[in-house]
């Protein structure tokens, strides 16, 4: 995860949600999950999965429930061990009462679920997997791309309720010009382990706004379960910045909708903020 504007293509989120990221990439641990289903991983699934094993994505799929990539490892949720029809054989295994599923499940693997659908490497018509997605509840299954490159090329980010800031201001000095500006107090500050940095929130006439800063630690972890907060709090150290793009940007005026943000962004440009809509290209 890097801060250079040049390697903007990262798909991953900022800061990474450390219960969710599996140790780093082994060519032994990709050797063993290949063995063990009989497939070959595409590369450019490999490729991600080196940059960070794992986690909640900064881009996803639009009009769908994406969020995650899973890594390959021993934690939940894991690539290539998240497969609840492998209880099928098992005598007394749960399953839909209607008996429903694709055909040839064993030979998808998926890679995000809630547990009522799955986006999979579908390996049903040979070595080079195209990417499926079905529903349980549905009964009804859907191509959602040729192969794991051109999904990946398709996940966009999702900033255009965003705005940066360029100023000097810290997250406190902005959020007391912020009490005078929209001439009423945000809410209580937010703590830093919800989403793994500190914000303010605003609730406006038809909307809501979240001031939070850009560069943030790494990875965070809760600490409501003080035992994985210990195990997991220093595996990635260091800070970066959520919007590599924006590196200028050093606060982030979150909006609840479009028109709050058009909204916002006149009312700050009036009140003298160096202000601007957050353009993030596309991954390629």
């Amino acid at each position: 995860m890097s801060d250079n504007p040049a390697s903007n293509s990262s798909i991953w989120n900022v800061p990474a949600f450390l219960p969710a990221l599996q140790a780093e990439l082994t060519d032994e641990a990709i050797a063993e999950v290949e063995t063990r289903l009989g497939i070959v991983l595409p590369a450019a699934l490999i490729a991600m999965l080196r940059e960070q094993n794992g986690g909640y994505l900064r881009r996803t799929l639009p009009d769908s429930g994406n969020r995650m990539i899973w890594g390959i490892g021993p934690r939940a949720q894991s690539l290539g061990y998240n497969y609840w029809w492998r209880l099928l054989d098992e005598p007394e295994a749960w399953y839909p009462a209607d008996g429903w599923l694709p055909e040839q499940p064993r030979r998808l693997v998926p890679f995000d679920s809630d547990g009522h659908w799955y986006l999979c490497l579908d390996y049903r018509n040979g070595s080079e997997p195209c990417v499926t997605y079905f529903d349980l509840e549905e009964q009804a299954e859907q191509a959602v791309a040729a192969n794991m490159a051109t999904f990946l090329a398709m996940l966009r980010a999702h900033d255009e309720t965003k705005l940066g800031l360029i100023t000097d201001l810290s997250l406190d000095d902005c959020a007391s010009r912020f009490d005078a500006v929209f001439s009423r107090p945000s809410e209580p500050r937010e703590p830093d382990d919800l989403y793994g940095y500190p914000f303010l929130r605003w609730f406006l006439d038809g909307g809501w706004i979240q001031l939070e800063p850009n560069r943030v630690t790494r990875g965070f972890v809760s600490r409501h379960d003080e035992a994985t907060y210990q195990a997991l709090k220093d595996r990635l150290p260091g800070t970066a910045l959520r919007f590599p793009e924006h590196s200028d940007a050093a606060l982030i005026v979150h909006c609840g909708n479009e028109r709050t943000t058009a909204l916002t962004e006149a009312t700050l440009t009036r009140a003298g903020f160096d202000v601007r809509r957050l353009q993030t290209p596309h991954a390629r």
